[in-house]
């Protein structure tokens, strides 16, 4: 799955207000896009939160729009492997001998 990060279109937008952590209403994104210089609709920021829905990249928790945290925590995995695999082809002009990973426990 391609991240919607590397995109500049109005979902890659909503996903880079959202995934600050800060729960967020259509409104709030609409007025938020408009002073950062989108331009952009009412009804076009219903429709990309719907499709960003169904791909199940955020959630809505009443009038409220957040990130995914399964979302997040599938594309911090995929980070991490794709890091991993480049640093062991020794690609990244760094050993990967010297880097220590963050374990999947949590606590380092």
């Amino acid at each position: 799955m391609i991240s919607p990060l590397f995109e500049k279109n109005l979902k890659s937008q909503i996903v880079a207000l959202l995934i600050r952590g800060d729960s967020r209403t259509a409104r709030q994104l609409f007025f938020e896009l408009k002073k950062n210089g989108i331009s952009v609709t009412s009804r076009g920021i219903y429709k990309a939160l719907d499709g960003l829905m169904n791909q199940k990249i955020i959630l809505k928790y009443q009038t409220g729009y957040e990130i995914n945290p399964e979302w997040l925590a599938q594309l911090e995995k995929d980070s991490n492997l794709a890091l991993r695999k480049l640093l062991e082809q020794n690609k990244a002009a760094i050993h990967a001998e010297n880097l220590s990973y963050i374990c999947d426990c949590g606590s380092g």
